[in-house]
């Protein structure tokens, strides 16, 4: 079952919310044209539900600037739901967007770390409350923005 949830008219925040026997999300962002996505995994990120994420995620992947991974419920991953994570963060990457991880489980973290993916992601992309992912995205916003086009 899915259900999509779109801004109220005056609303900051967009919702989608995805349910599965294996995983939900929640897809929230600060304002619906900020760029930021934020998205609560939750639940064991193995060979089905990693499969709904990514073709949840692929939709949103064009207009997201960050992808802001919430993981504190995902008790725990498999290669499959690894292999489904650096797939998704090599095509937000390709769109110039930046993948954040928050609220890693330790047991998680350690099988990204040697999976090699935390690496991929940069270690400043990993951290421990979703305000310091938004305000890192909300930074690297205002960064991007301050930098003068260049004419190729």
């Amino acid at each position: 079952m899915i259900a999509v949830l779109q801004a109220k008219a005056a609303g900051l925040w967009t919702r989608a919310h995805i349910r599965t026997n294996v995983v939900a999300g929640i897809i929230l962002g600060p304002k619906p044209d900020s760029g930021i996505v934020i998205y609560s995994i939750e639940g064991p990120l193995f060979f089905g539900a990693a499969e709904k994420l990514e073709r949840t995620l692929a939709h949103i992947q064009r207009p997201a600037t960050t992808l802001i991974l919430r993981m504190g419920s995902v008790p725990f991953i498999d290669a499959t739901g690894i292999n489904a994570l650096e797939e998704m963060v090599g095509d937000f990457k390709r769109h110039g967007a930046s993948v954040l991880l928050v609220e890693l489980r330790p047991n998680v973290r350690y099988k990204l770390e040697r999976a090699g993916l935390i690496a991929q992601i940069g270690e400043e992309h990993i951290l421990d409350a979703l305000d310091d992912a938004l305000q890192l995205a909300k930074r690297s916003r205002k960064t991007a923005a301050a930098k003068p086009a260049v004419d190729v």
